[in-house]
């Protein structure tokens, strides 16, 4: 039981921590406005920006290592709503 809160602490941390870096790495390129003209070079800035790159590689990482593990490991089984 004990490692399965391990899990479920990883999986939240890196998952604040994804969308944290994910938003300042948005947030550090300052306003876009779209227009196919230069959707290749805003796709380019998105994707080589460090925050955005780490912040996105964090969320998978929080998902899979950490929710599906613990809900293996639990006893907690969701509850249908009563009708």
């Amino acid at each position: 039981m004990t490692l399965a809160i391990a899990y479920i602490l990883v999986s939240v941390l890196a998952g604040a921590t994804g969308q944290v870096l994910l938003k300042k790495g948005m947030g550090s390129m300052g306003p876009l406005t779209l227009s196919l003209g230069q959707l290749g070079s805003i796709l380019w800035r998105i994707a080589t920006n460090p925050y955005v790159l780490i912040g996105l590689s964090l969320l998978p990482v929080a998902r899979f290592s950490g929710w599906l593990p613990s809900r293996e490991w639990t006893s907690v089984m969701p509850t249908p709503l009563p009708a």
